[in-house]
């Protein structure tokens, strides 16, 4: 494995991470679904734990290729409803 490589499978995983909380944003300003804020929240923050431990495994599988990950999937703005 090259950098390169292990780069687009972090991009790859960052655009569908990313998609998963703009999908979780959408709902939460769409009021006619009607979902339950706690709920909401809940998602959310498992969605960004789960953004941790994706980034930590693409570490892992750097260090155990001895190749560099040079993309990350944590992005830097969390979305609203993680913060509570």
């Amino acid at each position: 494995m090259e950098d390169a490589d292990l780069d687009e499978l972090a991009g790859d995983w960052r655009g569908a991470l990313d998609a998963a909380e703009d999908t979780l944003d959408a709902v939460g300003r769409c009021r006619a679904l009607h979902f339950p804020p706690p709920d909401l929240r809940d998602r959310c923050n498992l969605l960004a734990h789960e953004r941790v431990e994706t980034e930590k495994s693409l570490e892992e599988l750097a260090r155990t290729t001895n190749t560099h990950l040079h993309t990350s999937v944590v992005r830097r703005g969390a979305t609203s409803w993680a913060r509570t």
